[in-house]
């Protein structure tokens, strides 16, 4: 159970860049993202430079929950959460 607090934490601290100085912002509390097949399931920065959500992998039933760089045609993933153990679909990510 500790170590599901610690990765919320660490999700949450690798978050900070991406969220708005003011005091405002567009993701509340229990907010979430839902790995989908075909879908985008995403919330884009402030600046709309960077993405975090699921990216599905090779289009198989896998995803993983990533940041990347939403301005590029091409997606670049810059940090993804737990290579070895991608999610399946309907797996859910929940703002806390």
């Amino acid at each position: 159970m500790a170590s599901s607090a610690i990765y919320r934490l660490l999700i949450f601290l690798s978050l900070l860049p991406f969220l708005p100085v003011s005091g405002a912002s567009n993701i509340t509390l229990s907010s979430s993202l839902t790995a989908t097949t075909g879908e985008n399931s995403s919330w884009i920065s402030p600046s709309g430079d960077f993405a975090f959500g699921f990216r599905q992998v090779y289009n198989a039933s896998i995803f993983l929950l990533a940041v990347w760089y939403d301005k590029l045609p091409d997606i670049t993933i810059v940090w993804h959460a737990n290579t070895l153990t991608p999610v399946q679909t309907g797996s859910k990510f929940i703002s806390q």
